[in-house]
């Protein structure tokens, strides 16, 4: 199976592209990389890239000068990196402030960081203090928190240490395969929920629509990751679209059940009407962030790729440069 997952630093123009059709692989440079042992699979930097950068980094003496070669790299391009990629990048970092910091600047670019990547970067330090303190911000990175024992077992040797380390991983944030981390304070999230969304998929043994399985993030991210600052707002798209509420509303117990039962309730079918979607999240009002996701080329209203181009990015600026975190879900092959 394969469904792609661009850094969530695209912002409108690239999603245009990558709605128009442009996103195959043979269209970039940057390679397919599935992350091993698990599903999610991203578009990534090439290994090379990413070899040039960390051995740059390991010739270089001081930290800050480091910083400065990492904060290059990452702004390169918006393409994210792989769960090897950066724990070889931490490496090159020696101490807890620096990994730290390091880890702050990658964040958006990480895809699939799990337990184990974890565990190799606590296991480079000696005392359990550093490890903690390492711990309580990769604990915004890993996906697979749930398996919290292999991080407790494997990197710390007394009992009270991982006790400490069980409380600190009850905080995690729950970072999904798809949405990554949301921590824009008003959030609008738009879905495609068009017909071509129920082309299935088989992972880990089960089988998926790709409606049902972005139902399933989605909800992950309300449920477990949006705090109480946070505002939000769902819209869904096929032939027409549709608002889960007229306006962004605050993340508390009955919106959130609100939400999670109105994802419950959808289904796939219809065209793609993407612009006019795009176009009402941009339009809620101090909406800081839209998360938008789907599968085809947009086949009803504005369908010119340029013209859609043009609109979003008016209405982008209208609304004070609002990104537009873009995520293709093509489990189950392409549309033609």
């Amino acid at each position: 199976m394969k469904f792609e997952v661009m850094a969530l630093q695209h912002i409108l123009l690239v999603a245009l592209v990558l709605l128009a059709g442009a996103f195959a692989e043979e269209a970039t440079t940057d390679k397919m990389v599935p992350l091993s042992k698990h599903w999610c699979n991203a578009t990534v930097r090439p290994d090379h890239d990413v070899h040039r950068v960390v051995n740059e980094l390991h010739m270089t003496a001081f930290t800050e000068d480091k910083f400065i070669i990492l904060s290059t790299f990452l702004n390169r391009s918006s393409v994210g990196l792989s769960s090897d990629q950066v724990v070889m990048i931490l490496r090159e970092f020696d101490f807890s402030a620096g990994k730290i910091k390091a880890m702050k600047m990658m964040d958006k670019w990480v895809f699939g960081f799990y337990s184990e990547n974890a565990v190799d970067i606590l296991n480079t330090f000696t005392f359990a203090s550093d490890k903690m303190t390492v711990l309580k911000q990769l604990n915004y990175l890993i996906m697979d928190c749930q398996n919290n024992e292999t991080i407790v077992q494997n990197a710390f040797s007394f009992t009270a240490h991982k006790e400490e380390a069980r409380q600190i991983l009850k905080q995690c944030k729950h970072r999904t395969c798809i949405y990554g981390r949301v921590d824009a304070p008003r959030v609008v999230f738009v879905v495609d929920t068009s017909g071509s969304m129920a082309y299935t998929f088989s992972a880990e043994g089960k089988t998926h629509t790709r409606l049902s399985y972005v139902s399933h993030q989605l909800d992950t991210v309300i449920r477990k990751q949006l705090q109480a600052y946070q505002f939000f707002n769902l819209i869904r798209f096929s032939d027409s679209v549709s608002k889960w509420k007229p306006g962004l509303v605050p993340v508390n117990k009955e919106n959130v059940d609100s939400a999670v039962h109105y994802i419950a309730r959808w289904s796939a079918s219809g065209a793609t009407n993407l612009c006019t979607a795009a176009e009402q999240a941009l339009q809620e009002p101090q909406v800081k962030a839209v998360y938008l996701l789907t599968d085809g080329i947009p086949n009803r209203g504005v369908t010119n790729p340029d013209t859609i181009v043009s609109r979003l990015t008016a209405a982008s600026q209208r609304a004070g440069g609002v990104p537009i975190h873009t995520v293709a879900m093509l489990a189950g092959g392409r549309e033609s």
